[in-house]
């Protein structure tokens, strides 16, 4: 028995589309975090710390997009 039946996906299209969308989520939200930083410190020549500051912004603005839209049924 397989540990993970791909056999399942072929016939779930719904389930399959939650497994992509899960996946581009997981990969724009990795590129942004660790690209986007890594950019602001070689490309722009910012020190990890300012970067880092650069980017509460947007934590911020996921806190508070989270707090209201997961919070709905």
């Amino acid at each position: 028995r397989p540990f993970i039946d791909l056999r399942v996906l072929s016939g779930n299209a719904p389930l399959l589309a939650t497994y992509v969308r899960q996946l581009l989520t997981a990969v724009t939200s990795y590129a942004f975090l660790y690209g986007f930083t890594q950019w602001l410190e070689d490309g722009r020549a910012l020190n990890a710390s300012t970067a880092g500051l650069l980017l509460l912004p947007m934590s911020v603005a996921a806190i508070t997009v989270t707090a209201f839209t997961g919070r709905r049924a």
